[in-house]
């Protein structure tokens, strides 16, 4: 089963294709969107095609599980084993977890990946089961090509 955040099931995802940055939310919580169990895929968040990846930022409550942070055909390509243990939140160019830096390590940052054959969802996928009272947001910063001839 996939487990989809309320920005994926509305199908909104900004493709101005002007050179604005747009951001698209996901913002999972048990209470909302139910219990996950281990290795199932989490969408967070919908982009459209030929969006270029800028940054994505992570924040969430602590949990004793490393998540995989990537899309429909890498599910690792961003993060490959992101530690959860103390709450924290990071971007794709370091963070914080339990006023601890984040090590570079899980990082799997591709700079400006482009999504140009299709659109596509950014995913989660937990190593352990999610319950409880945890909660993960998720911003995807990006912008669209084709709006510049400077690509």
């Amino acid at each position: 089963m996939t487990v989809k955040t309320e920005q994926v099931l509305s199908g909104v995802a900004p493709d101005r294709a002007n050179g604005q940055v747009q951001c698209a939310w996901g913002h999972f919580t048990y209470a909302d969107d139910g219990a996950v169990a281990a290795a199932e895929v989490m969408q967070m968040v919908q982009i459209p095609k030929n969006a270029r990846i800028i940054d994505i930022l992570l924040s969430w409550s602590a949990l004793a599980i490393t998540i995989g942070v990537g899309d429909g055909s890498d599910t690792t390509g961003w993060y490959s084993a992101l530690d959860l243990t103390n709450a924290g939140q990071c971007s794709l160019f370091g963070g914080v977890a339990n006023n601890a830096e984040i090590d570079e390590g899980p990082n799997n940052y591709q700079p400006g990946k482009v999504y140009s054959a299709a659109a596509d969802t950014i995913d989660v996928i937990p190593s352990g089961a999610i319950g409880a009272t945890f909660t993960l947001d998720m911003c995807v910063m990006y912008d669209v090509r084709g709006g510049f001839s400077d690509y």
